[in-house]
């Protein structure tokens, strides 16, 4: 057997029962659907929608993300917020699909409400591009 051939065979006897022992390990775990969703979790949700995590489909949908008409489908409704002036302008951007431009999530310690000029910015030059 040559070097290479002796190198592979012992890295594979040191790999392989590694690896069934791992699998044999969290194999049980990695099968609840919650295991898999927070391993692919980019982080924690913003406290407005914390009683959501167990539920990713509430705002994912698969292959294309997040889109605008599920947060307009929850959020819509809340005539209080939408009406108040900072957000008064959300009527005037709609089908700009960029919700998430600006209301970045999975970041618990920024707020859904932060800012980002550059993003905001994007947004008005198409909207006016459109006009």
């Amino acid at each position: 057997m040559s070097r290479k051939g002796k190198i592979l065979a012992a890295l594979l006897a040191v790999l392989a029962p590694v690896s069934a022992v791992a699998l044999w390990t969290y194999l049980p775990q990695m099968q609840r659907a919650a295991t898999w969703q927070n391993m692919a979790s980019p982080g924690p949700l913003s406290s407005a929608h914390a009683f959501l995590k167990e539920d990713c489909a509430a705002c994912h949908t698969p292959v294309k993300g997040v889109e605008d008409a599920t947060c307009v489908a929850c959020h819509a409704n809340e005539t209080v917020l939408v009406q108040r002036q900072p957000t008064a302008f959300h009527a005037d951007i709609a089908g700009s699909n960029n919700c998430v431009a600006c209301h970045k999530e999975h970041d618990a310690g920024r707020s859904l409400r932060g800012m980002d000029h550059a993003a905001l910015t994007d947004i008005i030059v198409r909207w006016l591009d459109r006009a």
